[in-house]
């Protein structure tokens, strides 16, 4: 009993904690009889444990002796609620506690309370009633926090604003105003509502706006989804000279925003913004860095990307994500050494991390279409090899991979084995249309199974009519199964979209056009596939001298081979 750890009260809180009350109601019973019944906290732990057990009297008058010590702790207020409602009596709750806080040291303890309760009942008046009583009796600020809920529950946006000012002028933290957003938001219109007051407070210059407030409301918008409501009520918070946590903060948030709603520009000065400050802590250094990297690529300026990401690693050298960060952005910048070495590097990072299947997939991906882009097929092939070795992938990174190894077989010359990988795939799910179209074309430029293929690629049509690279499959399966004027038809409206350009569809037209003798149309389909393809990132050298051969003029009067080698790539849906 002189040892806490192996006392009554210790075993007891266990017990009810593990849900073994009749021994924490034995516990507690002993406690009690050691301290000759004297009204204290053991006879609380008594009445929770009975109450469990839904011995109701039991604990009732156990919480009762409680009460007699004059303590009026939230916990035993709330098990008096609990153990009423159980018992039907929910309609004497109100007056128990009026009494309760009568010659109490806890008074506000029970009328915050009370004002909650009768909040929850939804009698709001009577709520306001209580909280004013404890501001003017003890000036306690909780209660503002209460009148707020009032305003939530009586919907009235503007008396809330008011509250809201009343709150932080009383001390009120900006943290204990967050958790409102979810009541406030529970009734959108309500929410709207208080949203756009807000912006029009901004909108009329009032010098009184408290930049705590304003923060306050964009975090409602933020939760609403209303990012140009939002990106407002961020930049009134700043332009209002916050403290700097909070400024730093608002920032950050005002970042985010611009980043995701594709105002790369705006993201970038807020980033640079942050990181200008003094002092500013590390995580949320890195943060911006991370940040502005982003926000940088979708700008172009893949350099300055690469710079903001290798400062962030010069404060955390071993962050696996920001590697990642690197080495995906050193492969948009095609710097194919550099982005090579950056996701070995992150890979291995992530080994044992929280991080580390996401990283290793997503690393694995890369590191193969790296590969690809080099025509550095064994090197792709055993990236997806890897990458589907990896314990508990999801279904999509799985098809995913499978496509890409398929396609790193094909472009490898092992046409069998591209082929057998996109059976095992179609076997497990025939309905899959990016599975049907790959496996169709694969048919089609294998000059075989050309009426399965037709009915594979057709299926992808119908499901996405306008996708161009549906479309040239369904063109290439009828080309091969001499159905020259249906392929035509396909094939031009693949090449339909002035901004969508594939060297590989344009070509198809071409050698389409010329089986149906139209020399010109092909010579001038087969030209600009040439064009395109040399205009390309990464020009394919051997599509080049293919379409060279074709435009040459003595191949211009006969058709092309229809049983040669694979001379494009698949196209699947990713």
């Amino acid at each position: 009993m002189n040892d806490r750890a192996t006392g009554f009260d210790t075993v007891g809180k266990i017990m009810l904690e593990v849900g073994r009350n009749d021994e924490a109601v034995t516990a507690f019973s002993a406690l009690a009889k050691v301290n000759n019944d004297t009204p204290g906290d053991h006879h609380y732990w008594l009445a929770l444990a009975q109450y469990r057990k839904d011995d109701l009297k039991a604990a009732e008058t156990n919480l009762e002796r409680y009460f007699e010590s004059n303590r009026r702790s939230r916990e035993s207020l709330q098990l008096l609620s609990d153990i009423y409602r159980a018992a039907s009596r929910s309609d004497e709750v109100t007056s128990r506690l009026t009494d309760l806080a009568k010659d109490s040291n806890d008074v506000d303890t029970v009328n915050m309370f009370l004002g909650d309760l009768l909040v929850e009942k939804g009698n709001g008046a009577e709520a306001a009633k209580v909280y004013q009583s404890v501001i003017s009796n003890s000036g306690n600020a909780d209660a503002y926090i209460g009148l707020i809920r009032v305003d939530i529950l009586n919907g009235d946006a503007r008396s809330l604003m008011q509250s809201v000012n009343k709150a932080l002028r009383a001390r009120i933290r900006p943290e204990e105003l967050m958790p409102l957003i979810a009541y406030i938001t529970n009734n959108r219109e309500f929410g709207e509502n208080v949203v756009k007051a807000a912006v029009a407070v901004v909108d009329d210059g009032a010098a009184d706006q408290d930049a705590a407030a304003t923060y306050f409301y964009g975090q409602i918008a933020a939760a609403l989804e209303m990012p140009e409501q939002e990106a407002t009520l961020l930049q009134a918070t700043l332009q209002q000279n916050p403290p700097p946590a909070l400024g730093i903060e608002a920032m950050s948030k005002l970042g985010v925003n611009q980043l995701l709603n594709e105002k790369y520009a705006e993201a970038s000065t807020a980033f640079r913004n942050l990181l200008a400050i003094p002092g500013l802590p590390k995580t949320e250094r890195l943060m911006s860095l991370y940040r502005l990297s982003f926000a940088e690529v979708e700008l172009g300026n893949y350099d300055v990307a690469i710079t903001a990401v290798e400062t962030a690693l010069q404060l955390e050298p071993d962050n696996a994500q920001l590697t990642y960060q690197l080495g995906t952005i050193q492969l948009q910048a095609k710097q194919f050494d550099n982005a090579e070495k950056s996701l070995k590097t992150a890979i291995r990072l992530a080994d044992g991390t929280r991080q580390q299947d996401s990283i290793e997939s997503q690393g694995r991906v890369l590191l193969g279409s790296l590969y690809t882009q080099l025509s550095r097929w064994d090197d792709a092939i055993s990236a997806y090899q890897e990458l589907l070795q990896m314990p508990e992938l999801n279904d999509t990174v799985i098809r995913r991979g499978r496509m890409m190894l398929s396609n790193a077989y094909v472009q490898k010359g092992d046409i069998a084995g591209g082929e057998k990988i996109l059976q095992e795939v179609y076997a497990q799910d025939p309905t899959d249309i990016g599975i049907n179209n790959d496996l169709g074309y694969l048919y089609a430029e294998q000059n075989k199974n050309l009426e399965q293929a037709e009915k594979m690629v057709r299926l992808a049509v119908e499901a996405e009519p306008d996708n161009p690279a549906y479309l040239d499959s369904l063109g290439w399966v009828l080309y091969r199964m001499q159905k020259h004027e249906e392929a035509e038809e396909a094939l031009i409206k693949a090449n339909s979209d002035p901004d969508y350009r594939d060297a590989t569809i344009i070509e198809h037209l071409g050698d389409v056009q010329q089986a149906l003798k139209k020399t010109a149309e092909a010579t001038r389909a087969w030209q600009e596939a040439l064009d395109v393809e040399k205009a390309s990132p990464a020009p394919d050298q051997a599509v080049i001298k293919r379409l060279t051969e074709k435009l040459k003029p003595q191949a211009t009067d006969k058709e092309p081979d229809k049983t040669s080698q694979p001379d494009s790539t698949e196209k699947s849906k990713e």
